[in-house]
């Protein structure tokens, strides 16, 4: 049953502090599992990635990868796909457009329940569980997923996640430290170089 599987890999997967764009970047679309960067249907736009920082586990790129497979799978082949990936105050914002039929406004909160899916697309392969799990997974990363109509024609799915930020300087260097396998002092060794580089910089 692929959702305990999904359910079980979250409950195991560690959280991670990553850019969202870093994280964006390494999906693999399609059975082709062809590099987001290398598809010629999807554009990004993105702020600058030092703005972009999230603690999610490694489902939350499942999560992103389930809406363009969807947008691909529902729009024109002739059409382009566009993920916005921007900062606004304390919350990064993930939004992937698409030019496929669009959903209309009685099915727009139906579409994330479990074994929804719409009349149209019952000839397409699936099973009815993937925006349900994609809610699931974002809600558990403290995140919001709507939809919202394109005015290009089409959906724009909309993710919410809070930008991550360091409450607790030396909690944080414990977390990196543990992640990468190596000692607290020697990241503040680095932090000390760094920080020395950018004031000559400035000099």
């Amino acid at each position: 049953n692929n959702s305990i599987t999904e359910a079980t890999g979250y409950l195991n997967s560690k959280k991670r502090i990553e850019s969202a764009l870093n994280l964006v970047s390494s999906i693999k679309l399609t059975r082709d599992r062809i590099s987001i960067h290398s598809h010629n249907r999807i554009n990004i736009i993105h702020d600058p990635k030092s703005l972009l920082f999230v603690e999610v586990s490694s489902l939350f790129k499942n999560a992103i990868s389930n809406i363009l497979e969807n947008a691909i799978k529902y729009s024109p082949e002739e059409e382009s796909i566009t993920m916005e990936i921007r900062r606004n105050g304390e919350k990064i914002i993930i939004a992937i457009k698409d030019k496929g039929p669009g959903i209309e406004d009685c099915h727009k909160d139906k579409i994330f329940d479990r074994f929804t899916r719409l009349e149209r697309n019952l000839n397409l392969e699936g099973t009815g569980r993937g925006l349900w799990i994609t809610k699931n997974i974002i809600e558990k990363e403290q995140g919001t997923i709507t939809v919202e109509d394109n005015p290009e024609g089409g959906a724009i799915f909309k993710i919410i996640i809070p930008a991550f930020k360091v409450n607790n300087y030396n909690q944080s260097i414990n977390d990196i430290a543990e992640w990468y396998h190596i000692s607290p002092s020697l990241i503040i060794q680095k932090e000390e170089a760094i920080r020395t580089l950018l004031q000559l910089q400035k000099m």
